[in-house]
């Protein structure tokens, strides 16, 4: 009986065990509490949730282990005293070492419970986009407000950037750690950088969803455009059937843009900037032919030091699946073919891009100016319609703030066109030209053609809707 003597004297005899068992009491309680509230669908704020399940979570750990480590430095130093301290032996036939053995064992049960919820629910958190995107809310918050608005939103974070397996998500959580650093010492990118360093291939993530073998054909998309006179019952039109492709059940064979990402080729590229804007030499292996051919820009300076080739996946193209930033002019657009900016008021198009475009501090100082600016144009030019239409123009004002505030974060030294859309080759410099350009040449003179059909046939191109046949509109499902 001595040694269990010892062995409950040790605990409580000693200031790190005691304060262990105070500090693991305490954290269990309020952990406890969370869960069960949890439980009755009350949501905690994102920095309530870091502190109950991350910050709480560890000193419950931490006073675990606390508790033997003052017991084993008591009993050390008590050895020292006395000259010989009986080992710790279990008498079954003993009933005080029974109720002792069974409390010790409740008591892991209940710790083991403890820490398999704790462990859940930050496993969890740490895994939801809340986490993602609120945390760290200065420096994440442009991603994050641009997949809330994206067609992906319901999907989390953790899904593409990471996906199934222990591997990955390890990594993630290492690579977590020094972004964790870089914002506690402030020392992290503005803006962040993309493309993404070391990301996952989209085989692993995309294609769980999206399937390049699946045979698309081509598909109609519809682009409907304004002028600065604003006429939004007769805008611009221009109609392409967008040669998707895929595998071809009938041929077997990859057609279109996917064919790019087919398992019957390999494309592979190498750029010379970071940002994967140059891309100087393209390489395409036939898997059947078993013929490789290199494509050369020789226009673009050869990089210096390893030459680092890329496999060509989805995300060359679909390089902001979720993350998406507006073009001014469409997003104008589409606010006044929503009368979120009237179309009566004198000008309001091109006004609207030159305030959106204009240099702002922050962006309470843009919605400050954005408004101010706006009402002052029609005070100034159109008094009698500053008046009259005060509510049209206020409206337009918040209008244009709202699309500022999605687009643009003075603070990361986000603007407009900063991130580059792949998709198409609307954005100088970027998508598909980055290789369809005539200068990539290979060494019999065949040259990646930046003919147009191969990606799309014009149905109609930039016409007024007016000028357009009705049976062609009625195809098409214009207005």
């Amino acid at each position: 009986m001595k040694p269990f003597k010892e062995l409950f004297k040790g605990i409580w005899s000693n200031r790190i065990s005691i304060l262990g068992v105070a500090i693991t009491t305490v954290s269990a309680i309020i952990i406890i509490i969370a869960v069960l509230l949890s439980f009755f669908n009350i949501e905690f704020t994102p920095y309530q949730n870091l502190i109950v399940f991350g910050f709480f979570s560890m000193l419950f750990i931490l006073g675990l282990l606390m508790i033997p480590i003052g017991a084993w430095f008591w009993r050390r130093r008590t050895s020292r005293e006395v000259q010989s301290i009986e080992p710790l032996m279990i008498d079954f036939s003993n009933p005080l070492h029974v109720r002792g053995l069974v409390f010790f064992l409740i008591m892991t049960l209940l710790n083991v419970i403890i820490f398999s919820v704790v462990f859940y629910k930050s496993y969890h958190f740490t895994e939801s986009n809340t986490f993602c995107g609120k945390i760290c809310h200065s420096v994440m918050s442009p991603e994050y407000i641009a997949h809330s608005r994206s067609s992906h939103s319901r999907v989390k974070c953790a899904d593409c950037h990471i996906g199934s397996g222990a591997q990955w998500f390890v990594k993630a959580k290492i690579s977590g750690i020094w972004q964790v650093i870089a914002v506690l010492t402030n020392s992290y990118s503005r803006p962040i950088p993309s493309p993404v360093d070391d990301l996952r291939p989209a085989r692993d993530t995309c294609e769980q969803c999206h399937w390049p073998q699946v045979f698309h054909g081509k598909r109609l998309k519809i682009y409907e455009r304004l002028d600065n006179d604003v006429k939004v019952d007769d805008p611009r039109v221009t109609a392409l059937a967008v040669n998707v492709g895929g595998q071809n059940k009938k041929s077997g064979k990859y057609e279109g843009i996917h064919w790019h990402v087919g398992d019957q080729n390999i494309v592979e590229y190498m750029a010379v900037d970071k940002k994967r804007l140059k891309i100087r030499n393209i390489r395409v292996t036939d898997g059947k032919a078993k013929k490789v051919t290199e494509y050369i820009n020789d226009k673009i300076e050869e990089p210096k030091g390893d030459k680092i080739w890329r496999t060509m996946d989805c995300i060359d193209c679909h390089n902001r699946p979720t993350h998406v930033y507006d073009v001014p002019e469409d997003a104008i657009d589409k606010e006044i073919f929503h009368d979120n900016i009237s179309a009566s008021l004198p000008g309001v198009r091109k006004l609207s891009i030159e305030i959106l475009k204009g240099e702002y501090k922050s962006q309470d100082d843009a919605e400050k100016m954005i408004t101010e600016l706006f009402r002052a144009h029609y005070a100034k030019n159109h008094t009698d319609i500053s008046v009259s239409k005060k509510k049209e123009i206020d409206k337009a004002a918040a209008a244009i703030v709202t699309i500022y505030k999605f687009n643009v974060f003075p603070n990361m030294n986000i603007k407009f066109g900063t991130y580059p859309n792949h998709i198409g080759h609307r954005d100088a410099g970027a998508g598909c030209f980055r290789c369809h350009d005539e200068n990539h040449k290979s060494k019999d003179g065949n040259v990646i053609s930046q003919d147009c059909d191969q990606c799309h046939t014009i149905v109609v191109e930039d016409t007024k809707l007016s000028k357009i046949p009705k049976n062609a509109r009625e195809i098409l499902n214009l207005r």
